[in-house]
């Protein structure tokens, strides 16, 4: 693989950023690992490339306080992401946004 001196710890892969959100969600808390009334987070689409990506998500619970708690989840990874690969402000192309 070869990378230019300039792009060297700038360049963000919005596929990969993608990959990353989906595995830092619960794994056991996924419409597979689940049953009955029990909540989860269903990644529903995802595209994208090296430039930009999409992630669709369904959260489903019962308990109203459950699925707040589910969605401010969601919301805190996304400024999480934001932040780590916001390393440099004026060139940055992160902007980590997520369908829910």
């Amino acid at each position: 693989m070869f990378i230019r001196a300039k792009q060297k710890d700038i360049m963000v892969n919005a596929a990969l950023v993608g990959c990353e959100i989906v595995s830092r969600l619960p794994e056991a808390e996924t419409p597979a690992h689940t049953s009955g009334r029990e909540g989860f987070y269903h990644l529903t689409d995802m595209s994208g490339d090296v430039a930009s990506a999409t992630l669709s998500f369904i959260i489903r619970d019962h308990d109203k306080t459950t699925f707040e708690k589910r969605l401010q989840n969601l919301r805190d990874l996304a400024q999480s992401m934001n932040q780590k690969y916001d390393r440099k402000p004026s060139r940055s192309t992160s902007n980590i946004r997520m369908r829910i």
